[in-house]
């Protein structure tokens, strides 16, 4: 099974930064049938209520 994960960020404080938007995640997740998780994370530039429309698993941290 494919997996993908999306980490929280903690490299600097101040960055704010999402490797991918919520939209973008949706079609990955549709196309390609890949079994997402989201690490929480306060930094992210898009709120957690965007991805879980999106369709991933949370993991907690």
């Amino acid at each position: 099974m494919k997996t993908l994960l999306i980490r929280a960020e903690d490299k600097n404080p101040w960055e704010r930064r999402a490797p991918l938007v919520p939209k973008d995640l949706k079609e990955v997740v549709k196309k390609t049938g890949v079994e997402a998780y989201l690490q929480k994370s306060e930094k992210r530039f898009f709120p957690e209520d965007d991805y879980v429309s999106a369709g991933p698993k949370f993991v907690m941290t």
